[in-house]
């Protein structure tokens, strides 16, 4: 690895720089996140905007518990790339995790209003606003993914749920059908769906 990193020197510094964020992606697929820092620190103290690894960096910061260094990270992140969705929904984690719910709901609706396809900004949303008892909120946003992901049973579930406990039967049978149209063999939801009826 080191050899061919020599010949790159000499020949880039932005290959280089790609070489060591590949590097240290490996590390991290293997949850070896001191190797994957240090790999991506290297590459960027050769390319220091480098967006992919300030994103890749902040990922393995947050996995290793250094979650200030993480976060500043990603902060630098989105001063250079706005519209960065895993910057976003990283910060919203933080952001989350540290008790500021307020701050953790901007940055996944950003995720959501970047990438309406992103499935787990909308599941922390669901989760923040259901811990909330924020109802209204809650069937909000499982609507919005629901639109956003017709495939993704998840929200049909939980819609359904909250379906149940307004004693909203009608609306049950319709969402749990729609689950199993997309699962026919969902034991779960059939489960369900008898004791519906």
């Amino acid at each position: 690895m080191f050899a061919k990193i020599k010949k790159l020197i000499n020949n880039n510094h932005s290959d280089v720089a790609i070489e060591f964020k590949k590097q240290g992606d490996v590390h991290s697929s293997a949850e070896r996140y001191e190797q994957a820092i240090s790999c991506y620190r290297q590459a960027l103290s050769l390319s220091p905007n480098f967006v992919d690894a300030l994103i890749a960096l902040g990922f393995a910061l947050l996995e290793s518990n250094a979650i200030d260094e993480a976060a500043q990270c990603l902060q630098q992140v989105l001063s250079t790339s706005p519209n960065s969705v895993d910057a976003h929904f990283m910060l919203g984690n933080i952001t989350k995790s540290k008790g500021d719910l307020r701050q953790a709901i901007d940055h996944y609706i950003r995720a959501t209003n970047i990438n309406p396809q992103f499935e787990f900004a909308y599941r922390m949303l669901f989760e923040i606003y259901q811990t909330q008892g924020n109802t209204a909120l809650a069937k909000s946003i499982l609507e919005r993914a629901i639109s956003a992901l017709p495939t993704s049973t998840h929200f049909f579930f939980e819609r359904a749920g909250l379906a149940f406990a307004e004693k909203d039967y009608q609306k049950v049978i319709v969402l749990l059908q729609k689950v199993l149209i997309l699962e026919p063999e969902n034991i779960a939801c059939h489960s369900n769906l008898a004791k519906t009826y």
